[in-house]
């Protein structure tokens, strides 16, 4: 297939995607988009990649697969060449992320008992996005986007970071 056919294709697929994913449902597909996401060198293949896996975060069952296949720290790497973009591409990792993580691990919830006052407090544990968002591969690079000096990605990674460090209910 060449270069041409390839983003096209990556193209069609993101906009097929995106106006119909309802009646498409989940991709099986997702996880190998992810990997072609991480092996290319092409820029415009990268760009058409990401704008399909933005389509494909519309449904949940896709996010699961993107968080499962380890995408999260892809995306955050994403982060280091965003200024090269001439298309300012989404990076999926907004809030479709964390919320999949609810349908990845059974919620557990723990009792907290302050030494202070007996009264206790559930306390759920942070979902698996978070914790791979919060990890020393992917903060340092989130902290960076936010020096970017780029409105739009100030913006993106002011409010993931808020999002990351929020406290769970």
């Amino acid at each position: 297939m060449s270069h041409w056919e390839r983003t096209t294709s990556a193209r069609a697929m993101a906009i097929v995607y995106e106006q119909h994913y309802k009646t498409v449902g989940p991709f099986s597909g997702t996880a190998h988009i992810t990997v072609l996401l991480d092996r290319t060198d092409d820029r415009s293949l990268r760009h058409r990649l990401l704008f399909l896996l933005k389509a494909l975060m519309k449904d949940l069952a896709n996010v699961e697969a993107y968080v499962l296949v380890g995408a999260c720290v892809l995306a955050v790497n994403l982060l280091t060449v965003v200024h090269e973009a001439l298309e300012r591409t989404a990076i999926p990792l907004q809030s479709n992320l964390i919320a999949a993580t609810a349908f990845m691990e059974p919620l557990k919830e723990w009792m907290y008992i302050d030494k202070e006052d007996d009264a206790g407090e559930i306390v759920t544990p942070t979902p698996g996005v978070k914790r791979i968002l919060l990890s020393p591969c992917c903060l340092p690079h989130i902290a960076q986007a936010i020096l970017s000096g780029e409105p739009s990605i100030v913006e993106a990674a002011a409010a993931l970071l808020k999002a990351i460090v929020t406290r769970n209910p």
